[in-house]
């Protein structure tokens, strides 16, 4: 029996070009990859609703890895969760508006915020008093001054997981031992999918636990330098279909 093989690959700035489209290139390249029995899991920092509206119909994903690693999404069914519980929600959102910062709340998938959302926020939201006791996949904060990443640790406690994005400008704040590589962790259990035959694409922070997990990650051009120092693979950008493009020469190409 042939080895099953994974591709991981994260949607901004990853296979979503600047408009945050797909090209009908990378489209053609990933079912190609999909009929010789490749699976495929979108991970991103996402939430269900935004990729079920920006993903194209006719690719049919079975894997969804959504809010850097809290839901992991089968064939349009919830699968996984690692949330945080209602009660520390609370309690960061309080210590996070104490000391300046303007939260948000992901959860139940619906965003909660006072504030205007970071750019390229997509949807509805609603006002931060109508989150209640529900667990959150995520706790966000946009300052786009840039964040002090020695200091934000004396605001959250140190089980929770921190992730910094966006160049800096994105606090994202997650449960205990959540990241896109624990989800996708779990999916090469259930698939029985061994390290040695996994790649993954992506361009930002949260990328790291991945590329530090899989056997082969492959960072775009338009990649942050943190993501290109733990990976020896650089592809072009986004909008140069660097997924599709290093697909072709370096799997495809050589299965022929």
């Amino acid at each position: 029996m042939e080895d099953k093989k994974a591709i991981i690959i994260d949607l901004d700035g990853t296979l979503f070009d600047s408009h945050r489209a797909i090209s009908q290139y990378n489209l053609d390249i990933i079912t190609r990859c999909v009929s010789l029995g490749y699976i495929i899991i979108i991970a991103t920092g996402r939430p269900l609703r935004t990729v079920k509206k920006r993903l194209p119909q006719e690719l049919n994903y079975k894997y969804l890895v959504l809010c850097n690693g809290a839901w992991i999404v089968e064939n349009d069914k919830i699968i996984y969760r690692n949330e945080i519980t209602s009660e520390i929600v609370i309690n960061i959102k309080e210590k996070l508006i104490s000391h300046g910062f303007k939260p948000a709340i992901e959860a139940g998938d619906c965003f909660f915020t006072d504030s205007p959302p970071a750019p390229g926020f997509e949807g509805h939201y609603f006002p931060l008093n109508a989150y209640k006791n529900i667990d959150a996949c995520k706790i966000l904060s946009y300052i786009p001054d840039g964040i002090n990443k020695d200091r934000i640790r004396e605001y959250i406690p140190d089980n929770l997981t921190i992730t910094i994005t966006d160049d800096d400008t994105l606090l994202q704040i997650s449960a205990s031992n959540c990241t896109k590589a624990t989800a996708c962790r779990k999916i090469f259990e259930i698939k029985r999918i061994y390290k040695k035959n996994t790649y993954a694409f992506g361009d930002d922070n949260n990328d790291i636990p991945v590329f530090e997990y899989v056997e082969t990650g492959i960072a775009m051009k338009n990649a942050t330098n943190e993501l290109k120092k733990i990976t020896k693979y650089i592809t072009v950008s986004n909008d140069n279909d660097g997924v599709g493009k290093w697909i072709e020469k370096y799997i495809l190409t050589s299965l022929y």
